[in-house]
């Protein structure tokens, strides 16, 4: 008997972010199915605002795509920036750190990786005459922003790069639906959105078979990357169990699964020792 996979993880996230994800599933017994719903597209930055970029007293990068929009946006430019002695930046998500490499960004948390903990960070609380300059990508929250404002400081924001929705992955879509244990990951609300919205959209003959898939993914088990991700889901109409992870990371998604649906490699152990 051929080994059957304990969970399949529909993995929605951008397509260079597939990789890690599936090494973790596969090792834990499962498998990640790569379905990208967005796309990232890296922005110019103008020459004058990168020389700019020595002005600011706070630079915060709002992901991995940020970070990787400003080093594309410099290299293109042909400038080098090296945060300064009086500069602090900050970063959300360890996975942010990692790609800022040498230019050693603070995490807001160790545990939490969202804009309410990186604004409860002690050195962005009182901001009066100091400039804050957020790396971002287009159509984010303006929490950030509008917080940091109330407390004095004068905020700029640079869009290095957008999210563009992807055509539906049609051929993993249609095995993840014949999967046993099928979960959905969400790490954003536009992702989500996008993955909701491929589903929707149809055409022809083939709108019955696309709306029966979006009332059955309704009913899958969700896991998400924060609190308000999974409240937005059930305010669309989800009706499948939904789990935050406590760990922002591809380790945490696989902790989560293994955390909230023990059955699933209980049953797969089972069945192996009776093949």
């Amino acid at each position: 008997m051929a080994d059957v996979p304990a969970f399949t993880l529909l993995n929605t996230r951008p397509a260079h972010q597939a990789a890690a994800l599936q090494a973790l599933a596969q090792a834990a017994g499962g498998e990640a199915l790569p379905c990208p719903t967005l796309k990232v597209v890296f922005q110019g930055v103008s020459a004058e605002k990168l020389a700019q970029l020595i002005r600011f007293d706070r630079v915060i990068f709002i992901s991995a795509n940020a970070v990787q929009g400003l080093r594309a946006a410099l290299q293109q430019a042909g400038r080098v920036w090296t945060p300064a002695p009086q500069q602090r930046c900050f970063a959300i998500g360890r996975a942010t750190v990692k790609a800022a490499g040498d230019w050693a960004l603070q995490s807001a948390d160790d545990n939490r990786f969202d804009s309410e903990a990186l604004l409860a960070h002690p050195d962005l609380q009182r901001l009066q005459g100091k400039k804050v300059l957020l790396i971002k990508g287009q159509n984010g929250r303006e929490l950030i922003a509008d917080t940091l404002q109330q407390r004095g400081a004068e905020v700029a924001a640079w869009e290095v790069y957008q999210r563009v929705p992807c055509e539906l992955c049609v051929e993993t879509w249609q095995n993840f639906q014949e999967s046993r244990h099928p979960v959905v990951l969400a790490s954003s609300v536009a992702g989500l959105q996008a993955l909701l919205s491929a589903l929707s959209t149809a055409e022809n003959g083939a709108k019955k078979t696309q709306q029966a898939g979006y009332s059955w993914l309704l009913q899958q088990p969700l896991v998400t990357f924060s609190k308000r991700i999974a409240d937005w889901a059930r305010a669309q109409g989800w009706q499948g169990d939904i789990q935050v992870v406590d760990t922002q990371s591809d380790a945490g998604i696989i902790a989560c699964i293994q955390q909230h649906w023990p059955q699933w490699f209980a049953a797969d152990t089972s069945e192996r020792k009776q093949s």
